[in-house]
């Protein structure tokens, strides 16, 4: 019975001990440290880089440049839509621009229609206000007895508002043909005759002659020659500007048979 017994328990013992170590992690074994198999007085050398040599040669790998060119399938429509974008993002800066240039414009306009009116103002006050001599007449003056010279005298006139400064004048008498198919002599001016000439003042010059002869006498009656009063004044107005009267006039027999002085056709002009 007592065997019986023991032999139960020692199999109850050896069935039961599997199920108390299920599910418990076991124990690692520490391994014991082993001697070195190699000398401690003996290391290992490492293997020589053999890298860049003939027997392993550097690669280099070029990488292609990034290319700026449009995608095979950029075409016209996408070109336009772009475009359209660029106008609508830049709208503000065009505008801005636009309204620059437009003022700019207005601006530049607005400075030559001052100018004009500013030049045309100042030429308007030199022309109202400078010196105007002009011719106002002339006569023949009465010879004197027992003279062989005859003379007339030309009047003429400053009728601006300012005064007329160096003012030289010359003036002489010539017969020529009536009418005339040459131009006058040119009249030489001499400083002798140089003056100023306030507004209002008149004067005269008196250029003289011979005596017609009775050929020339006779032309003159018969009105195919003529006597040619004419000359020139020379002048310097108050804004410094130099001017200049010519004139000519003519004494002839007229068809009631007398004699007159007066304007020619030409040579009466002035600046």
């Amino acid at each position: 019975m007592y065997g019986a017994s023991k032999t139960l328990l020692v199999c109850w013992i050896l069935l039961s001990s599997p199920l108390w170590s299920y599910g418990n992690t076991p124990t690692p074994v520490v391994p014991t440290d082993k001697p070195n198999q190699h000398n401690s007085n003996t290391q290992e050398k490492p293997a020589p880089d053999q890298r860049g040599t003939e027997e392993a040669p550097l690669v280099i790998k070029l990488l292609p440049a990034p290319n700026d060119e449009k995608p095979a399938n950029y075409n016209a429509k996408n070109k336009i839509s772009e475009s359209a974008d660029w106008w609508w993002d830049h709208i503000p800066e065009i505008l801005l621009a636009l309204f620059t240039l437009c003022l700019f414009i207005a601006t530049y306009l607005l400075y030559r229609a001052t100018k004009k009116l500013v030049m045309g103002a100042e030429d308007t006050a030199k022309r109202q206000l400078r010196a105007y001599i002009s011719i106002t007449g002339g006569e023949l003056v009465e010879r004197n007895e027992g003279s062989n010279i005859i003379g007339f005298q030309v009047h003429f006139k400053n009728a601006g508002q300012t005064p007329a400064y160096d003012v030289l004048s010359g003036a002489q008498c010539t017969i020529m043909d009536l009418p005339r198919n040459a131009p006058l002599p040119l009249v030489p001016l001499t400083e002798k005759s140089k003056s100023t000439f306030g507004p209002g003042i008149d004067s005269s010059l008196f250029p003289t002659m011979k005596i017609p002869t009775s050929e020339q006498k006779t032309a003159i009656d018969n009105r195919k020659a003529a006597i040619y009063i004419h000359g020139r004044i020379e002048y310097r107005d108050a804004f410094d500007r130099g001017q200049t009267t010519n004139f000519n006039l003519i004494y002839r027999m007229t068809n009631t048979g007398r004699y007159i002085i007066g304007n020619d056709k030409d040579g009466n002009d002035a600046t």
